[in-house]
């Protein structure tokens, strides 16, 4: 019984994840559809504020890149590829203040804690000398 609810937990994980993935495929349909819409895009996306808007303007420039040909190197392929560089520099940007952000505050946290085991090991750094304790 337990292998029932443990495959049956399984398919509801896939369903989610299919379905999660569905959705963000049918955001992708303001991928631009030539050179105008494309210089449109970069303008409006190409100083994101956040990470969440900066990885969706990727997921927009690859999108638009899968549906160029790719047989040949056109002037869209240059400009998308280029905006996806300096896109990528920004979303490295954010993850790398995100990263900082959560080094200090474990730091911070790890300081702020009361850790028995400091207190005990300083304890234990006190050794006791044999001769002495013999006599």
């Amino acid at each position: 019984m337990s292998t029932t609810m443990q495959s049956s937990s399984i398919i509801d994980q896939v369903s989610a994840s299919l379905s999660l993935h569905a959705s963000v495929t049918s955001e992708c349909t303001l991928v631009p559809s030539n050179i105008d819409e494309l210089n449109n895009f970069i303008a409006s996306n190409s100083n994101p504020q956040t990470l969440e808007l900066c990885c969706f303007a990727i997921s927009v420039l690859e999108a638009y890149l899968d549906s160029l040909d790719k047989t040949t190197c056109s002037q869209e392929h240059f400009l998308a590829v280029f905006h996806l560089y300096k896109l990528s520099s920004i979303r490295s940007g954010f993850l790398t203040e995100k990263l900082a952000k959560l080094i200090y505050e474990n730091e911070t946290l790890h300081k702020n804690a009361d850790c028995p085991s400091n207190s005990s090991s300083s304890s234990s750094k006190t050794k006791i000398n044999p001769k002495t304790a013999k006599t």
